[in-house]
């Protein structure tokens, strides 16, 4: 069965800290992250590969130690996701202890478009030089917006 609500919110809760929530359905993930990795570009990158006609894509969401694998696979018009949960990012083998916390098919367009919306509202709400500061000085992932945005010309 396809997912009917999909909704994402991404908000900057304190300087190098971010929450990332994850509706589909009754299902919701509330997952924060940290500056450390690039979650918002990964994120980008996947709906940009999903929307050129990518049959998989993958975004990591980390929290330092631990982290949120998205796993898309079997695009089309809907795609398949698998969240997992990696407790402990730092070990010789990260995978050691995955569990698998969400799993469904869900529509691409939705995906694409939910993940359009949180990094334009992140923009808006922390425009110019706003963002890097409170991202302990990493840049937007502006070219990945911008590029995401293109695939809709």
């Amino acid at each position: 069965m396809t997912v009917a609500r999909l909704n994402m919110s991404w908000t900057i809760t304190s300087s190098a800290w971010a929450r990332f929530t994850w509706r589909a359905d009754d299902f919701e993930l509330g997952i924060s992250t940290s500056y450390l990795d690039k979650s918002l570009d990964q994120l980008l990158r996947a709906a940009l590969d999903l929307q050129l006609g990518s049959s998989s894509a993958i975004a990591g969401i980390y929290g330092m130690p631990d982290g949120h694998m998205f796993l898309f696979g079997g695009a089309a018009e809907d795609v398949f996701l698998q969240i997992l949960y990696l407790p402990d990012l730092q070990q010789d083998d990260p995978w050691t202890g995955v569990t698998r916390v969400w799993g469904e098919r869900i529509p691409v367009a939705a995906f694409v478009q939910a993940t359009l919306r949180i990094a334009q509202e992140v923009l808006e709400e922390h425009p110019g030089a706003g963002y890097g500061g409170l991202w302990e000085g990493r840049p937007f992932p502006l070219k990945e917006l911008s590029l995401l945005r293109q695939s809709f010309q």
